[in-house]
């Protein structure tokens, strides 16, 4: 089993509105490469962000080691963060992203020969794609996106959860379930309401403010519709999309205690995000 290196630093902490704290983790770069993107993780949320919990770490973990500056955190209403699981809308997440690009440009900026303006590129996994597109596409010195099993619209993500929430009653012998409409009231003990469901469904990738001057990496399996849709919209706004099929195992949804770090896929993001070359994948640049 891979595990981070001894002097692998973290520094937790909670940033933000003083009233609504977010909490992050901020990894400072291993070695002195200021040529590099510090880099922004916005991971998935839900049983989905628990699952991809030790992904993002690692991934944090191995940016760091190759000299970028890198800040996970939690979304409002998540994780460590303040908020209750009900009190969590993509609206409010959307604009979290935001508050974390501004306090990583201004932890990066402390490290040797970074500035305030240094530039800053995203991974995004899931819905959490979904959020860096929406929240970061179109903003000065964001111009690197990897977009991990990203969603092209709200729906898809909906679509997902309930298939999940299906199964999971079935295999427990759950006959009656409290609905909103078509969706289910919860998945996998979080927490659906109305008013998140109609954000969801309502959000497309085509409401991202692309200006054709950003470069991105698809990570989605070949049989990945939506990975494939993102990447036709992205070409579409005139990005220029590099796509990669090796995307892992899909751990979102994989027990927690049997879920498998994709270490070749967080290669391939490093690799990308750093110029370091390997980790070529099927796909190609557009």
């Amino acid at each position: 089993m891979q595990t981070a290196t001894p002097t692998e630093s973290i520094e937790p902490f909670f940033f933000g509105d003083k009233a609504e704290r977010l909490f992050g983790c901020f990894h400072p770069p291993a070695v002195v490469r200021p040529d590099l993107s510090a880099v922004l993780i916005c991971a998935p949320v839900g049983y989905e962000g628990i699952r991809a919990h030790r992904a993002c770490r690692q991934l944090a973990a191995q940016l760091a080691a190759a000299g970028s500056p890198t800040l996970r955190f939690d979304y409002f209403a998540t994780g460590d963060s303040a908020g209750d699981d009900a009190q969590g809308t993509l609206a409010r997440w959307r604009q979290d992203v935001g508050v974390a690009l501004a306090e990583l440009r201004l932890r990066a900026a402390g490290e040797p020969g970074r500035s305030a303006n240094g530039r800053v590129a995203v991974v995004g996994l899931r819905l959490g794609a979904c959020l860096a597109a929406d929240a970061a596409a179109g903003l000065a010195g964001v111009d690197r996106f990897a977009l991990w099993h990203p969603l092209a619209t709200g729906k898809a993500c909906l679509e997902h959860w309930a298939a999940v929430q299906q199964e999971y009653n079935r295999a427990m012998g759950h006959a009656d379930e409290a609905m909103l409409g078509p969706w289910p009231a919860e998945v996998q003990g979080f927490p659906l309401t109305p008013g998140l469901v109609g954000e969801l469904e309502q959000w497309d990738l085509s409401r991202a403010a692309w200006t054709g001057k950003e470069r991105a990496l698809v990570l989605a399996g070949a049989d990945d519709k939506e990975g494939g849709r993102v990447a036709e919209e992205l070409r579409r706004r005139n990005v220029s999309v590099e796509t990669d099929a090796q995307a892992g195992p899909r751990f979102w949804d994989q027990e927690p205690l049997d879920t498998v770090v994709p270490f070749q896929t967080l290669r391939r993001i490093v690799a990308w995000l750093t110029g370091s070359g390997g980790g070529a994948g099927s796909g190609g640049a557009a």
